[in-house]
């Protein structure tokens, strides 16, 4: 599993977004009206989710904001791509 920031090239570089995610999950991801996209996570080349970062005075004691398309256990998984995105 792998937390992508906005904007990233795996969804984003392509015109067709259907292999990685259906029309409905396409919709909350974005680009939506304001040139938004959200930051996503994907497992096994399909985006599971969308996550955010906590706000800045939270961020040393609270951990992303994230929504499951699917249910899945994937704590373990989401930790590891996490403390990736810190560094």
């Amino acid at each position: 599993m792998h937390a992508l920031p906005s904007f990233e090239e795996f969804y984003i570089g392509y015109a067709d977004r259907s292999r990685v995610a259906p029309a409905e999950i396409r919709t909350i991801i974005g680009p939506a009206k304001n040139g938004m996209v959200v930051p996503i996570l994907i497992r096994d080349g399909e985006i599971i989710g969308r996550w955010r970062p906590p706000a800045p005075a939270q961020r040393s004691t609270a951990g992303p904001e994230v929504e499951l398309f699917t249910p899945a256990d994937v704590s373990a998984a989401l930790a590891r791509s996490m403390a990736a995105i810190r560094g």
